[in-house]
């Protein structure tokens, strides 16, 4: 590994923050038999290759139901839907979360109610969730974010205690663990989003609910259908969501590859926090007790924002890309104003807005590239961090 002294910055190699290609080329030759298969038999909507898939989902979840859809919003918003429940029902959500989750609420008709979370991990706090239930409270809303499944044992049988469901949005911890189950099948349902960047991706756009309710999940295969099962039946205004056969080819194909590359994840991240732990005034993506981490996101906390730019200028000026998840929070977006919140009402979640940076992290990410980002950070914080 050369010094910066011994390498021009000219001659740096660029550290990329994903690189799809890599693993879309591994299902690259596979998917393109199966898709001429497709066009030659214009089976090119919902069909048996769907179907094909949502079994493959389940049997690998362990949930007897997966219904494939358009997208992890379009999931979030038919189980929502799916429960018919009072206009206005309040939805607790995690006030850290990309902004899908709260506009799926809306969607649906019904009041996010946001709750601060947890200081290190983002993950929704389950004491602030408990002070902003009400009687007006019908579901709780956990996100499993960055990749780190929330330990959903408190919030269960809080919710058994008041009689709310629980739904957790999965969209970014697919194949993670909440204790012996996977995230997603804890709860009433679970929503999760195929977007092409997730640890498993799709092609485009595509998502996923998965219960282990039959009438539910009846219900959510009405509303993707238009409001029907049967043709020209439709018992409910439902909408047009059905999942996309040529992801559902993608999406099988690298199901079997799923695990395999979340190891690979969670190797890239020991070697990031073996480097990155020495270093004071940086709060690194360890996994919580009892909470499994598949690091969709590898996001580190600085201790201020103007630390947090001045790293991501200084990463950029080395060639390696980095992200903000997310650099507005959600309650402070211009879309979500009316739901009347205001800066410092979610401590934590701001913090991650105004403190938090996503390095480089993808199954194939080289070791040395690793080692660079890790040097580099090194570095500014020996003579840039300030105080």
């Amino acid at each position: 590994m050369h010094s910066r002294n011994q390498t021009s910055k000219e001659a740096l190699t660029p550290v990329p923050f994903m690189n799809l290609y890599a693993e879309n080329q591994t299902i690259e030759a596979d998917f393109l038999a199966q898709a001429k298969i497709l066009i030659q038999t214009s089976q090119l909507v919902q069909g048996e290759l769907v179907a094909r898939f949502e079994k493959a989902f389940g049997q690998f979840l362990g949930s007897p139901h997966v219904i494939g859809c358009r997208s992890g919003f379009d999931a979030l918003e038919i189980a929502l839907r799916a429960l018919e429940l009072p206009e206005g029902s309040e939805v607790i959500c995690p006030a850290q979360t990309f902004i899908a989750t709260v506009f799926a609420v809306l969607r649906a008709g019904h009041k996010p109610v946001l709750a601060d979370v947890d200081s290190e991990s983002g993950l929704l706090d389950f004491e602030d969730m408990v002070r902003k239930w009400t009687s007006k409270t019908r579901v709780i809303l956990p996100v499993h974010l960055y990749g780190q499944a929330i330990a959903l044992g408190n919030f269960k049988e809080f919710a058994q205690e008041k009689n709310l469901y629980l739904i957790e949005d999965a969209a970014q911890a697919h194949g993670a663990f909440c204790g012996k189950q996977r995230a997603g099948t804890v709860g009433d349902f679970g929503c999760f989003s195929f977007y092409p960047s997730k640890n498993l991706g799709a092609f485009g756009q595509s998502g996923a609910i998965v219960t282990s309710q039959e009438n539910r999940a009846e219900h959510c295969r009405a509303f993707r259908e238009l409001g029907g099962i049967q043709k020209n039946h439709h018992q409910k205004i439902g909408w047009n969501a059905r999942m996309d056969p040529f992801q559902a080819v993608a999406l099988e194909l690298k199901l079997v590859h799923l695990e395999k590359q979340n190891e690979k994840r969670i190797q890239k991240a020991r070697r990031y926090l073996s480097q990155l732990k020495e270093l004071d005034n940086l709060v690194l993506p360890f996994p919580q007790a009892n909470q499994d981490h598949v690091y969709h996101l590898f996001v580190i906390l600085l201790n201020s924002k103007k630390n947090r730019d001045g790293l991501q200028s200084f990463l950029h000026q080395n060639k390696i890309q980095s992200a903000i998840h997310y650099p507005v929070p959600t309650h402070l977006q211009p879309a979500t104003r009316k739901l009347g919140y205001r800066y410092g009402d979610f401590p934590n979640a701001e913090r991650f807005s105004d403190c938090g940076l996503s390095l480089p992290l993808y199954p194939d990410l080289p070791n040395e590239s690793i080692d660079r980002v890790c040097q580099t950070i090194a570095e500014y914080f020996k003579w840039h961090l300030k105080p």
